[in-house]
């Protein structure tokens, strides 16, 4: 696996196995922040945000996802000037709470990107609701956009690693 500076604002689906070390170890080497979240039993949306609490260190109590969303797109009371790496396993899309997540990350990554703070995102699944759930999520801004109101966010790059042999490359796309 190979991250390079011109994809630091990516999320990548299809992660598995050793190539989640790799990524983890990418990560540190750099002086990233590493989160490595276990989605394995998360399946409500309550218990979701709770996870996301505990894993995150919130510095206040917070309720909803987008509050989750602000808060670890923030991270200040964390500090990382080398940037964000979210590594999630027990990722399958047929579960509501891992969705939700997923549809998270591209929000989280642009705001990191505003910022010029570095920021990756690893999922382990790669099944069809997990790799539709980011495209869904821009189609959704579009929309919105297309409505008359303006919105911050700007597409994000993904890469289906579980459809790309050997690494980066023609599967992915903007979100």
């Amino acid at each position: 696996m190979h991250f390079d500076d011109a994809h630091l604002w990516s999320i990548y689906i299809g992660v598995a196995g050793e190539r989640m070390k790799e990524c983890a170890d990418w990560g540190r080497s750099r002086g990233m922040r590493v989160f490595q979240l276990k989605f394995d039993g998360i399946k409500t949306q309550e218990r979701l945000e709770h996870y996301l609490m505990d894993q995150f260190e919130y510095p206040y109590p917070a309720k909803g996802l987008d509050a989750a969303a602000d808060l670890m797109s923030d991270l200040e009371w964390i500090g990382s000037d080398a940037g964000y790496l979210f590594i999630a396993t027990g990722v399958h899309g047929g579960i509501l709470a891992v969705r939700l997540y997923v549809s998270l990350l591209p929000q989280i990554a642009d705001r990191f990107r505003s910022g010029g703070v570095p920021f990756l995102a690893t999922v382990d699944g790669n099944d069809e609701s997990v790799v539709s759930t980011p495209q869904e999520c821009y189609r959704e801004f579009l929309a919105y956009e297309a409505r008359g109101f303006s919105r911050d966010t700007h597409p994000v790059e993904f890469f289906d690693l579980g459809r790309i042999p050997g690494g980066i490359g023609g599967a992915g796309g903007a979100v």
